[in-house]
């Protein structure tokens, strides 16, 4: 792991320190097992982890946190922490395919 701190994005996201890119938003509307809202992306990021890092993604470097909300809904959401703002920006939001990953942890191999 690259060193992304959950603790710091939490904070940020309990702060209202947080920005959802349109893609993300279009993604939490559209997925495909219902709508996603904003309380369970907070929900999913207060107790979920880390699950894979990014360094060179671009605007910012972000990783992949998996979480379940309150109703036990699997949910990926991929932040990026933009350091000089002390903000989150939320890339994507889905709920994974359990075709696709493992325990919602792991991409199964193509």
């Amino acid at each position: 792991m690259l060193g992304f701190d959950i603790l710091k994005l939490r904070t940020c996201f309990d702060r209202g320190r947080v920005r959802y890119s349109d893609h993300a938003l279009d993604e939490m509307k559209a997925d495909e097992y219902g709508r996603i809202w904003d309380d369970d992306v907070f929900e999913a990021l207060m107790n979920g982890e880390i699950i894979e890092e990014y360094a060179s993604s671009y605007p910012l470097p972000s990783c992949l946190v998996f979480g379940r909300t309150s109703a036990g809904r699997a949910i990926h959401a991929l932040f990026g922490y933009n350091s000089e703002l002390d903000r989150i920006v939320v890339g994507t939001v889905y709920q994974p395919n359990p075709r696709l990953w493992i325990a919602y942890k792991k991409r199964r191999a193509k």
